[in-house]
Order: C-alpha cells, then sequence, then structure tokens
C-alpha cells in the first residue's frame, strides 16, 4: 500500500501541473483542491481508496491502470450524480476530468527506477480490463510539454497542417452517393462489429446494414479505409496510407464526425479530412470530455468542414459542442480536382469561426 508521502508527491506532481497550464490561483485553482475527492462516496467500492490505488499501480510500474481507476471513479461519480446531482459532485467530477488528463500528459514521468510490489494491483488489473485502451499516447507528452496555454497553438498548427478538399470533390460525392443510396446500390461502409446493425458482417462482401431501423445495403470495406483510399486517388491523383507508394506521407485518414460504419458518412467527402500522424491520436480519442483538447480540435475541424461547405446541398451534422469551438481565422490547404493534371492542384483558402 503506497504511503501517505508517496500519494502526497502525485498531488504535489499535480498542483505542478496545474500551475504550468495557468491554474495557480483563485476560485479554479481552490475548487479543484477542495473538490478534489479522495475516496468514492460508495464506501463499498474495491477503489473506495482510489488515490491509494492509483499510486499503487504508478509505483508498481503498471501506470495504465492507473488511468483505468480514474476512469472507474469518473463513471463511478456520474452513476451517483444521475441518482442524486448536485454541485460538490459535479465540481468533483470536473477535477477527476483535471487530474485524468494531468495522469495521460505525465504518466511516463510518474514511475519509479525500479516496482514497488503491491498487493492491489492484480486486483485492479481485473476490474480495469474495459478501461485500457489508448491509456499510454504518444501526443500527450507533446501536450503536456506545451501546457493548456499553448493548446490553441497546437490546435491552430494540427488544423493548418491538415489536409482537407475541394467544394466540387465534397458536391460531386455526396450527389453521387446520395443517387446510389436511393436506388438501393450497394455502398461502402466499414466494417462493424455492433449486433444491432448488423449480425455477421464480411469485409470485401455486401451486407445490409440497420441503422436507426432503416436498412442500407453495402458493401463492407476490405481494409476500413480501401474504399476512401480509391476515391481520393480518383478525384485527386494523390495516394495516401498506401505504403511507400504513397504521394501523401505522414498523414491519416479521418473521419471528422465519426460513424464510418454509416454509409452516409464513410466516402461522403465533408466528412473527411487527412489529419496530420502527430495530431491523430487527439483527433481520434473517443467521447472526449468537454473542455479537454481533443474535444477543443474535434469540434473546432468540425465547424471548419461546415464553413467550407456552406454553400453546397450537403446534410452536414451539426458541431457536438459549440463551447469547445476555438475560434479565430485559419488558413488552411485544400486539394482540388485533378483537371487535365495528373494531380489536383492544393490551394490554401482562409476560414474564419
Amino acid at each position: 500500500m503506497a504511503t501517505p508521502a508517496q500519494i502526497s508527491n502525485v498531488l504535489i506532481e499535480f498542483k505542478k501541473w496545474l500551475s504550468i497550464n495557468g491554474i495557480t490561483s483563485g476560485r479554479s485553482y481552490q475548487s479543484l483542491l477542495s473538490n478534489f475527492p479522495n475516496r468514492l462516496t460508495n464506501p463499498t467500492s474495491p477503489y473506495s481508496n482510489y488515490l491509494d490505488t492509483i499510486t499503487d499501480c504508478l509505483l508498481a510500474g503498471q501506470p495504465v491502470y492507473a488511468i483505468a481507476v480514474c476512469d472507474i471513479m469518473i463513471d463511478a461519480l456520474q452513476g451517483n450524480i444521475n441518482t442524486k446531482p448536485n454541485s460538490y459532485l459535479q465540481n468533483a467530477k470536473s477535477s477527476l476530468y483535471r487530474f485524468r488528463e494531468f495522469l495521460h500528459q505525465r504518466l511516463l514521468s510518474l514511475i519509479p527506477a525500479a516496482p514497488y510490489h503491491v498487493a492491489t494491483v492484480p486486483m485492479v488489473q481485473g476490474g480495469a480490463k474495459a478501461k485500457l485502451g489508448g491509456v499510454i499516447n504518444g501526443t500527450n507528452t507533446l501536450i503536456g510539454a506545451l501546457g493548456n496555454g499553448k493548446i490553441n497553438y497546437f490546435i491552430k498548427l494540427a488544423i493548418e497542417s491538415s489536409l482537407f478538399f475541394s467544394v466540387d470533390i465534397v458536391s460531386d460525392r455526396y450527389a453521387s452517393l446520395s443517387q446510389m443510396l436511393s436506388k438501393g446500390v450497394n455502398v461502402p461502409a466499414r466494417y462493424t462489429n455492433d449486433k444491432t446493425i448488423c449480425s455477421a458482417p464480411v469485409k470485401g462482401q455486401p451486407a445490409v446494414y440497420n441503422i436507426n431501423g432503416i436498412p442500407y445495403n453495402v458493401i463492407v470495406d476490405k481494409d476500413g479505409n480501401d474504399s476512401v483510399r480509391k476515391l481520393i486517388n480518383y478525384y485527386t491523383g494523390y495516394t495516401v496510407s498506401t505504403g511507400q507508394s504513397s504521394i501523401i506521407t505522414g498523414y491519416v485518414i479521418s473521419h471528422v464526425w465519426g460513424r464510418a460504419f454509416d454509409p452516409r458518412h464513410f466516402t461522403n467527402f465533408w466528412n473527411i479530412v487527412l489529419i496530420p500522424s502527430w495530431a491523430n491520436p487527439v483527433m481520434d480519442t473517443p467521447n472526449p470530455p468537454a473542455g479537454s483538447y481533443a474535444s477543443r480540435l474535434q469540434n473546432t475541424i468540425m465547424e471548419i468542414c461546415r464553413q467550407l461547405y456552406n454553400g453546397t446541398s450537403c446534410q452536414i451534422p451539426l458541431v457536438v459542442n459549440q463551447k469547445d469551438i476555438v475560434h479565430g481565422i485559419y488558413t488552411v490547404p485544400v486539394i482540388n480536382q485533378k483537371v487535365n493534371q495528373p494531380l489536383g492542384a492544393i490551394l490554401k483558402t482562409g476560414v474564419k469561426i
């Protein structure tokens, strides 16, 4: 079991991190510390002394379980909020989100040179198994070094380094896809293991996806982005994510609103941006909490897509969280259709949001 001094050291590092991120005094700082819950409100939980457990995991050289326990605590607090909402629990949850962000960014600096032998880690491993996805994320080291004061710089750099697609590409694909869907033609969609959508899809084979009670005839993409890569090459001449033969490298195909299993979203170019590989882990963060840098990047790119393609007939979804849009003027590179040339021109355009 971690000693009080060892637990205190983790909290000292948390305070340093708050300071680096500009939260050094005033109501915000005091709120984070005073509302930081030392115990879960349910004392029967095996993680009730979760700060001890998190420290144990760090000392044992098992940092992924430290974040997993933090996620379990956030879920537990949300359950209590749903049952009996009050301001203390809401503030405690906000503090835990900050603490989780701190753990993510400082994860590898919190582990010791030699592991301590603690008994709680085996117990944690079983209960936290479902919470391990994406816990060790190299981009978080960069984010942690920048600090939240420079997060907007990171977001602007990521967006202005991304590659968007021209209005005519977006409009043409939207029109052709709409026509195929109306005729019941098999259109590409990503594989899904959601049995409520399709009981047994096979990659590369036709299937019927049931989405919100509506059946769609699809062809299940053979590797998750093959259809998108081919369309990018068809419209622009560029190759991406094809190995050494790629013209565009260091970029990842990103579905801005996700839902790649939905044939209406998978190959519609209003939903596709080429993201620099160093920013993609942030862009790919599923359901990021409001106010996090992942939420701010995702929602800002959504709004840029909405503004870029505002004059089209495309039915583009709303931004998930308006409050997380980082407003400003962005100069973004746009790939155009190839016209009498092997490759489409890449030109910059300004977008004000």
